[in-house]
């Protein structure tokens, strides 16, 4: 069944806009179809294609506008009236936190892996409100440190350090449950923190100190079984301390990288940092250690970009009183690109370094979230935020979108108790969230101050980035993507709205329900007979999924159910359905 957006076949039900319009009629060849989509703005009256409203402006100083936002335009002036909302804390549980790891799983759910004086737990956390919808015990006794990191949608690794042994085991998510395979022993004789990093689905990397060295071992991954391969050490006396790794873009001839950042506890507890090389045999090879703090480490965290660059943070001591943090940005053989940047000075006792938007640098300092900017070789503030009142520990955080960032911490304010948050980034904010107050148009490109940008405020618009069945929503305008790259924005009266038609075949019963799928979940939907049988001009009228008005005689009880895509409805006749054979039924739905 082809579906038409306000009278105009558009892509939709597994079709192209091109074969849709071929259904419609269009007689045209599809490269001339797509020529007039192209040119839609210069070539208004392009044969079945609505006029667009597209317009240019200059993006406000200090502002970022992406693709796709609604915005407000002033003078010739483009930009985003947001307001800052303050953040919302959630509890785990009662229980203290002494640890946590904690990275994003699928678009869906994070893994919060959280160590207490009992034992550790994996919790599953929902990235739309940050609570935890599960938890299961990932041990049976506590541990003296904890690391995960993910396999793919559904895996997750889980590694953890008792007495001595370092042992690791599969996690799979099911539903919103998990269930842990059997834990596999790394290496014995293991001293401070353990991180773990998956370079595969199939291929996870151990880091450890064992023996006064710092090593790494290589394990496969079948299913929930881990089988430990090969143990490498880094050549000379290197006792580390404070570890923390990061994988980082695979090398020419597609090996596996990983930057190990350190305190080298045979050198002075100095900041140190190494590349780790594993190739598809699982062989190891060290690239140079370089220094990047002469002073005493306390704690190192790292991430890297997609291009390689990597952004380490670290606390160090500044005198017997105090502490300092400071971050550096090394590229991918470790040279130092940027100025060392200090930011956080006194009892500093938790610092973590985030990558958001694929090159964009964030940290988590005590209850300070920031944003920081790399240009031209130097490392810069942006703006930070006080997401806790009180100093948090045992602080984890990852990237859960290109503009939200989910943290773990201890939470000091309240017991200590493990609690979660999420900060959202707005242009050259961060805050628990963002009210947008814009309503005068919506971005079809993106920009920041002082560029150009197209924007839309009625049509059908191009719009990059944007995929179908995207909907945009404000006060003032609002926006439906009937295929990628394209928006149909509407005036405020109008949220966006769909219509068809539709021939009866004549079934009927609980067996047999009429279906109509508008590719959303409507708010109202109407149906009209244009030619049933003794029927004509029923009226079927649908709110909120309630039946609510039917003219039909003898219809009798219609029932009715709607998910997020489809309606469906029976009754007990084919005419009371709405299905009578051969009639043809017109109808519209509203988002």
């Amino acid at each position: 069944m082809a579906i038409k957006v306000n009278g105009l076949l558009v892509a939709g039900l597994g079709k192209s806009a091109y074969e849709q319009a071929r259904e419609g009629g269009y007689t045209g060849t599809e490269e001339e179809f797509i020529s007039a989509l192209a040119n839609i703005g210069s070539n208004p009256t392009a044969e079945g294609l609505p006029v667009n409203d597209v317009r240019t402006g200059t993006v406000r100083d200090g502002q970022s506008i992406a693709a796709g936002d609604v915005v407000n335009v002033q003078d010739g002036e483009i930009y985003r009236d947001v307001v800052a909302q303050k953040n919302v804390e959630n509890r785990l549980n009662t229980v203290v936190m002494t640890d946590s790891d904690l990275f994003k799983l699928n678009e869906s759910y994070s893994i919060l892996i959280g160590n207490s004086s009992s034992n550790p737990v994996a919790y599953l956390i929902d990235n739309t409100t940050g609570k935890s919808v599960y938890s299961v015990s990932a041990y049976s006794s506590a541990v003296l440190s904890i690391s995960g990191d993910r396999l793919d949608d559904t895996h997750f690794v889980v590694q953890a350090l008792t007495q001595t042994t370092l042992f690791a085991k599969i996690g799979t998510v099911n539903g919103t449950s998990i269930s842990f395979g059997e834990q596999t022993n790394i290496i014995s004789a293991v001293i401070g923190n353990a991180p773990v990093v998956a370079l595969e689905a199939d291929r996870i990397m151990s880091i450890f100190t064992s023996s006064s060295k710092l090593g790494i071992g290589i394990s496969l991954v079948n299913g929930t079984t881990i089988t430990q391969k090969q143990t490498y050490y880094l050549p000379g006396n290197v006792n580390a301390g404070h570890i923390s790794a990061t994988r980082i873009p695979d090398d020419d001839s597609g090996n596996k990288r990983v930057c190990i950042c350190f305190s080298d506890t045979g050198d002075g507890n100095k900041g140190k940092a190494v590349i780790a090389t594993i190739d598809s045999a699982n062989a190891v090879t060290f690239g140079e250690v370089v220094t990047f703090s002469d002073g005493t480490i306390y704690a190192t965290s790292c991430a890297a970009d997609k291009t390689g660059n990597i952004l380490v943070g670290y606390i160090r001591n500044q005198d017997t009183a105090s502490k300092i943090t400071i971050f550096v940005v090394l590229n991918a053989e470790l040279n130092p690109i940027s100025n060392e940047s200090n930011n956080n000075t006194g009892n500093v006792v938790s610092v973590q370094a985030i990558v958001y938007d694929d090159d964009k640098f964030a940290c988590v300092i005590d209850n300070y979230a920031k944003l920081f900017e790399f240009s031209d070789g130097v490392l810069g503030l942006v703006t930070a935020y006080s997401y806790n009142a009180n100093n948090p520990d045992c602080l984890s955080a990852a990237a859960i979108e290109k503009s939200k960032i989910l943290i773990a911490f201890a939470n000091r304010s309240n017991s200590s108790y493990g609690t979660t948050t999420i900060l959202e980034i707005s242009g050259n904010q961060i805050a628990g969230s963002f009210l947008n107050n814009s309503k005068d148009a919506i971005a079809l490109e993106s920009g920041k101050g002082g560029d150009t940008i197209k924007l839309g405020f009625g049509g059908y618009c191009a719009c990059e980035g944007v995929t179908a069945g995207q909907t945009i929503d404000s006060e003032g305008v609002t926006a439906y993507s009937p295929l990628d790259g394209w928006l149909e924005i509407k005036d405020q009266w109008a949220k966006g709205y769909v219509t068809g038609e539709y021939t009866g075949n004549g079934t009927y019963g609980a067996g047999n329900p009429t279906v109509i799928d508008v590719g959303f979940r409507p708010e109202c939907l109407i149906i009209g007979a244009e030619s049933a049988n003794s029927a004509t001009g029923a009226v079927f009228v649908l709110l909120n999924g309630v039946n609510l008005s039917y003219s039909l005689p003898n219809g009798g009880a219609v029932n009715v159910s709607v998910n997020e895509s489809q309606i469906l409805f029976y009754a007990n006749s084919a005419s009371g359905q709405m299905n009578a054979s051969g009639s043809v039924y017109r109808y519209i739905a509203w988002r």
